[in-house]
């Protein structure tokens, strides 16, 4: 997240929508000011400008080396990366809902499948698997995921995207990122000086889609019926 008290937004990072690719956007674009504004990092850097070198260096393969990252002793960091605007509106003082929202909202079904192969790209690298994402294949993971009575680690993993933004939010859909970036950071002052690739996931198959049943996409396709109308929204501006 990032909240910007100077131009008075907040940048919503949603999990598995290419947030992390937004976030630099906004600290490139000479909007943030270090003396009012806030963002959250990821774990284990602690500065944006080591988090983005890592991430343009190792655009397909992020999880390399990243262990080899420490913190600076005594440097406290703001971790919470993926909280919603109502949680900082709720725990932030001087934040309400007068505040501009950017998001990024992405595919439904390919977001939940991107966390399936995400995990699995993790343990390539020797992470600790998460004991949420303990399935047989993404089709299982899916399905459970749609579950009333899935485990509660997953229902927080898999939840709607719309859970994070607030309805006066704006949002850029994954295929124009770009597109959206630069009309919205421009409209607000800022400058956009270059493309921000995402982060790639090259273990996940191209036809990862063929992997799931027809009765799992449906569930999926219901459960996540606002998020469609929201990406549909938002891919409509753009083509």
């Amino acid at each position: 997240m990032l909240i910007s008290r100077s131009n008075k937004f907040i940048y919503i990072r949603v999990p598995k929508t290419g947030s992390t690719s937004g976030l630099f956007y906004f600290l490139k674009s000479g909007l943030y000011d270090p003396k009012t504004d806030v963002y959250a990092l990821d774990e284990p850097f602690y500065d944006w400008e080591s988090m983005y070198s890592h991430f343009k260096r190792k655009g397909s393969d992020y999880l390399e080396g990243i262990k080899n990252f420490t913190p600076l002793p005594g440097v406290r960091i703001n971790r919470c990366v993926h909280i919603s605007f109502d949680g900082i509106v709720e725990q932030v003082p001087d934040i309400d809902n007068s505040y501009a929202c950017y998001s990024v909202v992405r595919e439904p079904i390919d977001r939940i499948c991107s966390m399936y192969f995400y995990e699995m790209k993790r343990r390539l690298h020797d992470h600790k698997p998460a004991e949420h994402f303990n399935y047989a294949d993404v089709n299982e993971f899916c399905y459970q995921a749609c579950l009333p009575d899935a485990p509660e680690k997953l229902k927080w993993a898999t939840r709607a995207q719309n859970s994070y933004f607030p309805e006066h939010a704006k949002l850029w859909n994954t295929e124009n990122f770009h597109e959206h970036a630069v009309a919205d950071i421009t409209a607000l002052g800022g400058k956009v000086p270059d493309k921000i690739h995402f982060r790639d996931n090259n273990i996940r198959p191209g036809n990862y889609k063929e992997l799931l049943s027809q009765e799992v996409i449906e569930i999926m396709q219901s459960k996540y019926a606002k998020d469609y109308e929201l990406w549909e929204n938002a891919y409509a501006v753009y083509n």
